[in-house]
């Protein structure tokens, strides 16, 4: 059953903590509602959020920008989207690994949305981040994705440049995957 919202037709607030499990598309629960009140919807956030940074019994506890990567892979737009927004006011306070995954978030949120210079840009700032603090695995994987970037604005010198730099790190150390990619 649809919830319609309007002056006539209102859930009780009291319904909150129950409707905040449902979702805009129906397959919520415990009713199936398409459409809830937005206190609701923020409390689902909220909580699909925290839970991923709570620790599991057969995992550790998820840093900030792991959840929200997590989340925009799994098709969570949404909520990915709105932790974008609430961790670019806490930029300052992350350690330069969190900056250069939430970077690599950016990079990724953006080619989503089809704004390909926010891709490139994302992906060249993750690249600088993950070479700054070492992480040359990370560095090597944000390197392909800054290429796909580069194919997708035309700059296919760049391109080959960066899956080149790609190429020779990944087989050095032995990466298949990004190898594939490159």
């Amino acid at each position: 059953p649809e919830v319609h919202h309007g002056p006539d037709v209102q859930r009780p607030r009291g319904l909150v903590a129950v409707d905040h499990h449902e979702r805009p598309d129906g397959s919520g629960y415990p009713s199936g509602l398409k459409a809830t009140d937005e206190l609701a919807s923020a409390l689902r956030h909220v909580d699909v959020f925290m839970a991923k940074m709570a620790p599991r019994a057969n995992r550790a506890a998820l840093a900030v920008q792991v959840a929200a990567r997590q989340l925009f892979h799994a098709a969570r737009y949404d909520l990915a989207s709105a932790i974008l927004v609430h961790v670019h006011r806490l930029v300052h306070t992350l350690t330069p690994r969190a900056l250069a995954e939430i970077h690599r978030l950016r990079g990724a949120h953006a080619r989503h949305l089809g704004d390909l210079g926010g891709a490139a840009a994302g992906y060249e700032a993750a690249l600088a981040a993950f070479e700054q603090v070492g992480d040359v695995r990370n560095a090597c994987n944000a390197r392909v994705s800054l290429a796909f970037g580069y194919i997708e604005l035309g700059d296919y010198a760049a391109a080959r440049d960066e899956l080149e730099q790609a190429s020779v790190a990944a087989t050095r150390m032995g990466l298949q995957t990004i190898l594939q990619r490159a």
